[in-house]
């Protein structure tokens, strides 16, 4: 069975499961990073952001405008996230209002 808008097979005939690629994991973690934004949760939000940014994730614009992530972007766990990604990254001095930028997923291409 095809999911509508993804190239992942769920199941086969042979009952042998497919993987996601790079890319729909990074969709998956960043929707669950809304999501627990969405809920409250700060700490599943970031940890699930974290692991969209290891798949490659790189859009610093749309985290930061998407209304998804308001909650979270006031905590301190995010903010802080935010300051070692970007300076680990060599995004200058870590300070968030200077995202480089990237796809919307994907890796940049700047």
């Amino acid at each position: 069975m095809s999911l509508p808008g993804s190239s992942s097979t769920t199941a086969h005939a042979n009952n042998n499961l497919s993987t996601l690629d790079e890319f729909e994991y990074q969709a998956a973690y960043y929707n669950l990073a809304c999501t627990y934004s969405c809920l409250g949760d700060v700490w599943n939000s970031v940890s699930h952001l974290k692991l969209a940014f290891e798949y490659g994730f790189d859009n610093w614009d749309t985290v930061r405008s998407d209304p998804d992530l308001m909650v979270v972007r006031d905590s301190q766990e995010f903010q802080q996230w935010m300051m070692n990604e970007q300076t680990r990254k060599g995004g200058g001095d870590g300070r968030w209002k200077n995202p480089p930028l990237g796809g919307v997923f994907g890796r940049s291409t700047v």
